[in-house]
Parts: structure tokens; C-alpha cells; sequence
């Protein structure tokens, strides 16, 4: 992959928001896996997007890495967002993927904001998305 190092530097971000960071149902952990994100990708932006880069040559050892790499974002967000949801008194397994496709569009959305937007931080967008966050819970 163009940046493998990158790419792995991602799902190490989640994993040590997730593993480091609150409760898997705790509402800050949301909040605790963008700031990773943000800080570990501060350099490397793009970064995210090779994940979903649908110009990859079929069955290239490209293509392969960037799918072995979004398989295991997928996973630590599918683990996230259920334990969330679980902590709230909801085991139903469809509103734990729907929850899941919901989050990884927000993240990718935000990293496309971020990108469009160089001047903020990882500091900044971390502080944004607090406020944000707050904002979609109506808090």
C-alpha cells in the first residue's frame, strides 16, 4: 500500500482509544477514538481515504491491504458501537450495524472536513468534535 504505515496507524489509533481510553459503553468513547484518529493522522490525512480507494487495481496486493485494513476498522467500530449501545440497554444486533455504517460515515465525513479545512489541528477538530457531539445528543 502506498502508506501501510499509515493505514496501520489508524486501526492502532482505535484500538488504543478503545483499549486506553473509557468503558466501550461510556458516551466518551466516541469522542476518545476521533482524538486518536486526528492525532495519529495529524501528518497524514489522506490516510484515511486510502482505506476506500476504489481505484485500486482489482486483486492487487494494494487493493488487498486496503481491505484487510478497512475489515479491521470495521471490526473495532462494529465492537464499539455494540458495546455502546449495549451500555444503554440495547442488544439488538441491526441497530448495532446500523449504528456502525452511521459512525464510520461521520468519521469519514469529519476527515473530509478536516482535509478541506488544513488550517485546524488535531487539537482543533478534537475540540470540534466534542462540541459537536454535544450537540447531536441535544446536551
Amino acid at each position: 500500500m502506498r502508506s501501510p504505515r499509515n493505514t496501520a496507524r489508524v486501526i492502532a489509533a482505535i484500538d488504543a482509544a478503545m483499549v486506553a481510553g473509557p468503558a466501550a459503553d461510556d458516551e466518551r468513547l466516541p469522542h476518545a477514538v476521533l482524538a486518536e484518529l486526528f492525532t495519529a493522522l495529524e501528518e497524514c490525512r489522506h490516510a484515511w481515504f486510502v482505506l476506500y480507494d476504489r481505484t485500486l487495481p482489482p486483486a492487487s496486493e494494494l487493493r488487498l491491504a486496503a481491505q484487510r485494513h478497512r475489515e479491521a476498522v470495521d471490526g473495532l467500530a462494529a465492537t464499539g458501537t455494540a458495546a455502546l449501545l449495549s451500555g444503554l440497554g440495547n442488544d439488538d444486533p441491526l441497530d448495532a450495524d446500523a449504528l456502525k455504517h452511521l459512525w464510520t460515515g461521520t468519521v469519514s465525513a469529519l476527515m473530509g472536513w478536516w482535509i478541506a479545512h488544513p488550517d485546524q489541528s488535531a487539537r482543533d477538530m478534537s475540540t470540534r468534535c466534542v462540541r459537536l457531539l454535544r450537540a447531536v445528543r441535544g446536551s
